[in-house]
């Protein structure tokens, strides 16, 4: 059952809730189809402007994603947009990096235009949340099995803080992007299901796989809805399409 609504009265917005509310009316909406367990599912993807921290999530959603809903629809949410709206950020000019971060930093080989842990910064925060010696122990398996063609070591030993971590880069060259808790995601998708009436998935999928991070519930179990989505059907940063709705259609 959906909440009914006329739309956000920018009367009763603060400026920035104005701004957004101008700004998402009409986002252009692409479409695309995939077929997982004999079912054919419907991605409704918006294409947002930049979120900002401190962007009220319900009312970009109720603006540029509700118009577009059907019952039963499932709206999805990328882990990173979710972040930056929260504010779960960290000012990249507050982390102070060491020697080992460097040194460590200066080994690792980025993947395509993303410069991953080899922001000295970055590595720093992954340092400092799961302890140096993880972290050496990390860089260790690394060099153990790099020479046997084996790769992702590093990141399997460091865990997730290490795998997820983002920002360091434009738009948001002055920002890292750490991954929400699980205790975050699962209390924003509820929050958002309360006053929107829709169940809402939190998920961080990339072009090498990914996983789903919350549902609020609703008939797509996390398992199926991360095979829904194992495509990457909202692209990376640039794509800009960080909200969607997931629709079974038969």
């Amino acid at each position: 059952m959906t909440l009914e609504s006329d739309g956000p009265s920018e009367a009763g917005l603060g400026n920035r809730e104005a701004t957004v509310a101008a700004e998402w009316t009409d986002a252009p909406v692409s479409v695309s189809d995939v077929t997982v367990g004999g079912r054919t599912w419907r991605r409704l993807l918006v294409k947002t402007p930049w979120i900002h921290s401190g962007d009220d999530l319900e009312t970009i959603l109720r603006v540029s994603l509700l118009p577009h809903a059907e019952p039963n629809d499932l709206i999805v949410l990328s882990e990173k947009a979710t972040t930056i709206a929260l504010g779960a950020v960290v000012p990249i000019d507050t982390v102070t990096v060491g020697p080992l971060a460097r040194r460590m930093a200066r080994m690792v080989r980025p993947r395509g235009v993303s410069k991953g842990l080899s922001i000295p910064e970055k590595m720093q925060y992954v340092i400092d949340e799961i302890g140096r010696p993880r972290a050496v122990l990390a860089l260790i398996a690394a060099g153990l099995t790099r020479p046997l063609g084996i790769r992702g070591a590093f990141y399997l030993v460091a865990g997730r803080r290490a795998r997820a971590m983002d920002g360091g880069r434009p738009p948001f060259e002055h920002l890292l992007l750490p991954p929400l808790t699980p205790q975050q995601s699962h209390a924003e998708a509820s929050a958002l299901r309360r006053v929107l009436g829709y169940d809402v998935a939190i998920s961080d999928m990339n072009d090498r796989g990914g996983s789903i991070r919350a549902v609020s519930g609703g008939p797509i179990p996390p398992r199926l809805l991360r095979r829904i989505l194992a495509d990457n059907p909202m692209g990376q940063r640039d794509a800009r399409t960080p909200i969607g709705l997931v629709r079974q259609m038969r």
